[in-house]
This record gives structure tokens, C-alpha cells and sequence, in this order.
């Protein structure tokens, strides 16, 4: 393998997913949620021998997925209306903080590559079967959890 490290960042205005996976060990050797500045710092020490997949929300075209047409079947229109621009808020500074991550490896020279985020699956909704899935025993939110199952799933022959 060419890569020592893979790693997988899901972006977050507050603190990123962010998980390690060892491919000498075969194993995951972090996973947890990070600050940007602790991000940072992290990405440097796994430098040279990393290559990064971070989660890429803008690649999807269609952003609106959650109207507030769709909400008002549980809501009052004006509670769907307000969670709506809510979720559309948070998106939107997820995705400026995914770039601004984009931003920093081009700068540092760390390769990487954006991928489509899969969506909720059991792998990282479940605690069980993630910890049996990747041997991660300990805590862990969603955020990490996706991260790891980004940089997991990936076929690790082509890096």
C-alpha cells in the first residue's frame, strides 16, 4: 500500500468527525471528534505517510432534501419552516468548514480525495455493530463513527 494512514474527516462547524485507519496494523487507530485547530495538528501527525477522504456534502447538487413541506407532515408550518432554515443553516457551515479543510490540505501538500457522503447507514448508527465491524471499543458519536466508515470502506488496494 502506499499510504500508511488512511484517514476520514466528516466536516462539522464545532468539532469533525475524524478516524485513523493503520493499514500495517489493519487496524483503526483513532476515531474521535476534533476541534479544527486540533484537526489541524492531528493531519500533521500522520504527515507524509496519510492520504485523507473527507466527506464532501456540496458535491451533492440537490441540497434541499429537507422543506419545510416535508417537515409540516409532523409540524405546524411555521415549526417546519424554522427547522428547515435550521438544517439548511447547519449544512451550509458544514460544508464551508469541509472547505476550509479542502483549503488547508491543498496548502500542506497532504493528498486527498472528496467523496460523496453515503448517507445513515447501520455501520455508524448502530454502537454494536461498529465496534464489531472495526474493533473500536471506545466511545465514540456519530461524527466519528462516520468518519471512520469513511476511511474503512474505502478499497485500501488503491492507495
Amino acid at each position: 500500500m502506499k499510504y500508511r494512514y488512511i484517514i476520514g474527516i466528516d466536516p462539522d462547524l464545532t468539532k469533525s468527525g475524524f478516524a485513523v485507519y493503520d493499514s500495517q496494523e489493519k487496524k483503526m487507530v483513532q476515531c474521535e471528534a476534533l476541534s479544527f485547530s486540533e484537526l489541524q495538528w492531528k493531519l500533521k501527525r500522520f504527515q507524509p505517510d496519510c492520504f485523507v477522504r473527507l466527506e464532501a456534502g456540496w458535491l451533492i447538487k440537490k441540497s434541499n432534501w429537507r422543506t419545510a413541506k416535508k417537515l409540516g407532515k409532523k409540524f405546524s408550518p411555521s415549526q417546519a419552516s424554522s427547522i428547515a432554515e435550521r438544517q439548511a443553516k447547519n449544512v451550509g457551515e458544514n460544508h464551508a468548514t469541509g472547505k476550509l479543510i479542502e483549503q488547508y490540505l491543498k496548502e500542506n501538500n497532504i493528498p486527498y480525495e472528496l467523496v460523496r457522503p453515503f448517507g445513515a447507514t447501520a455501520f455508524f448508527r448502530n454502537t454494536a455493530m461498529f465496534q464489531k465491524t472495526t474493533g473500536w471499543s471506545k466511545r465514540t458519536n456519530n461524527d466519528a463513527r462516520s468518519a471512520a466508515a469513511i476511511c474503512w470502506g474505502v478499497n485500501k488496494n488503491q492507495l
